[in-house]
């Protein structure tokens, strides 16, 4: 290289060198403005996190409440529901199921037979209904025994002083008892509880006293729901 490339050489290292300057302070301010960065932002975004902390805290409030109007509206619809059956259950005038009556009939048609007095609550045209279809079971009973063998009074009566529910079978004759277990057997429900000699009524609308037929069938009112 000839002396007179030198000066040429010397300018541009010097550009060079304040380059490397230049460089090295805006890398000295990049690790500044890093670290700074850090400590100014810190504050902040504390504040966020605080601020969403607060939010999330609040939605999941927010949830439960939902949650539990959820439940509870449910709970009142549900309620809601089977009150609604139960009053569906109650209108309903009661039958004897057509499978009822073939067991009834046969486990009938087998007994012993006699006497017995139907009796419903003269007042309940329900009772009276669920009376004629037990009155049509012991035709059928007779039908298929190839004979008269239970002989059927069908009595309304009137108890002036008691409501007694349900469907029952009273007395103790063996007619009685067989009238239980035939009833039993087909999954007809009978009330246990007897009705008081003290306030029998006579049948019909005439008021009185004295025993009851033994066996005597009584249909009394369904239970209130």
């Amino acid at each position: 290289m000839d002396a007179s490339a030198l000066p040429s050489a010397e300018y541009w290292l010097s550009w060079i060198s304040i380059a490397k300057l230049f460089a090295a302070g805006f890398v000295a301010l990049g690790v500044v403005m890093e670290f700074g960065s850090d400590w100014i932002s810190g504050p902040f975004e504390a504040t966020v996190k605080h601020v969403r902390e607060l939010q999330v805290a609040a939605l999941e409030r927010d949830a439960a409440v939902a949650r539990s109007e959820i439940a509870t509206a449910t709970a009142s619809a549900a309620s809601a529901n089977a009150q609604v059956a139960r009053v569906e259950q109650a209108a309903r005038w009661r039958t004897v199921k057509d499978e009822q009556k073939a067991s009834l009939v046969r486990a009938l048609a087998g007994g012993p037979g006699g006497n017995v007095e139907l009796s419903w609550a003269g007042t309940d045209p329900e009772c009276g209904f669920l009376a004629s279809q037990i009155e049509e079971v012991f035709k059928a009973a007779n039908s298929h025994a190839g004979k008269p063998l239970w002989i059927v009074s069908f009595q309304p009566r009137v108890h002036s002083r008691g409501v007694f529910f349900g469907l029952r079978v009273l007395g103790s004759s063996p007619q009685a008892v067989s009238l239980r277990e035939a009833f039993a057997h087909t999954g007809i429900a009978l009330s246990e509880e007897m009705i008081p000699a003290a306030i029998n009524d006579s049948p019909g609308i005439m008021i009185g006293g004295g025993q009851l037929p033994d066996p005597i069938i009584w249909v009394g009112p369904k239970r209130p729901f």
